[in-house]
């Protein structure tokens, strides 16, 4: 039995934009390949917007482990978060902690899912999850789709972060 349903949909601006300074944003993710792209990169848009208009705007941001270019460093280089745990591979993020513009906190990768569930960390105000098309042709049941998720990957198709 199919089931038609129409799900609400919001562009990656319109996510970012309900987005307040100061709360607590998890993102999915483990290596670049599972992490969101679009509404951190529209989220980072938001941060220099306001900034430049006088507005502070950071996050604190938690992931399951790293997250790639497209968020983390995107969100440093706008300088859209506050607070980093448990774990970053990206050079601009590592920087800002370095030189204590953001606090980060560094925990093996297997004690964040009790930390957050205990409570340790605050509430967690937003999820921000990769979602990819799914899709599926008769006849092509095998069909590898790799190439359209490197474009996605590398920016040139938002439409499925």
């Amino acid at each position: 039995m199919a089931i038609n349903r129409t799900y609400p949909s919001l562009t990656a601006d319109e996510a970012a934009a309900l987005i307040p300074n100061g709360v607590m944003v998890a993102v999915s993710g483990f290596t670049p390949a599972g992490a969101p792209k679009s509404v951190p990169r529209a989220l980072a848009k938001r941060a220099r917007e306001l900034h430049q208009a006088g507005a502070a705007f950071q996050v604190k941001l938690l992931s399951g482990a790293s997250t790639g270019a497209a968020c983390d460093d995107e969100l440093a280089a706008a300088e859209a978060v506050s607070w980093r745990a448990p774990y970053m591979t990206s050079a601009p993020m590592r920087q800002l902690a370095n030189t204590g513009k953001i606090e980060f906190v560094d925990m093996h990768l297997s004690h964040v899912a009790q930390v957050v569930m205990e409570g340790f960390l605050g509430p967690i105000d937003f999820a921000v999850t990769r979602l990819a098309a799914e899709k599926f042709v008769p006849g092509t049941l095998n069909k590898d789709f790799s190439a359209e998720n490197d474009r996605a990957e590398n920016g040139r198709d938002e439409s499925s972060s």
